[in-house]
């Protein structure tokens, strides 16, 4: 792994250019990374992402745009810890936890993490990649799976659940009704 990836997106001004360098997070971004992406929580989200990566179960890959994180992506080697439905394929990597700074978003930065996730899952031998989706409320992500090349595993719907703690003081439990979907990299190029 080359552990950078800069790449210049046009942006919706055809002057302007968002270069992004996709990098793995390292241990003394994570307070820093909390901050930027996370501020009303307390869960520490991006640190357990990075023990992902610590324990060589996966890479949490941030995008920069100069010295400011606009997203990121966990993409971890085998089956996913939720797997309610028990039936994700074997030797199949997954990516998790992708998220965008509003700002940024429809610039190419999720597309960019998703592409260096799937070069990296292909260099490590992995022959397909998937992923979970909000089956109802978001079509917009789901389209961007699709045009990437990701299909519907047609196994039906899971349920992921989740726990949060906010600055305010709130805990509790989430869950979103999920699809698999996945992508064959053998043909990538």
């Amino acid at each position: 792994m080359n552990g950078v990836c800069y790449t210049p997106v046009p942006m919706s001004n055809p002057r302007a250019t968002l270069t992004i360098a996709i990098r793995p997070a390292e241990e003394y971004q994570l307070a820093f990374l909390e901050e930027q992406f996370s501020p009303q929580s307390l869960s520490e989200n991006h640190h357990r992402r990075y023990a992902v990566q610590a324990r060589s179960d996966g890479m949490y890959l941030i995008a920069w745009s100069d010295d400011t994180p606009i997203g990121h992506l966990l993409l971890i080697w085998e089956a996913p810890d939720e797997d309610v439905a028990r039936g994700y394929p074997p030797r199949t990597a997954y990516l998790q936890s992708g998220g965008t700074r509003e700002a940024y978003r429809r610039k190419g930065v999720m597309t960019r993490l998703i592409d260096e996730a799937e070069r990296l899952a292909a260099e490590e031998g992995y022959r397909s990649i998937g992923l979970a989706v909000g089956s109802t409320d978001n079509p917009v992500a789901r389209r961007l799976y699709e045009r990437l090349g990701y299909r519907d595993w047609g196994k039906g719907e899971v349920t992921l659940t989740w726990e949060y703690a906010r600055r305010d003081g709130r805990t509790g439990t989430e869950s979103e009704v999920c699809i698999y979907m996945f992508k064959d990299l053998r043909n990538r190029r």
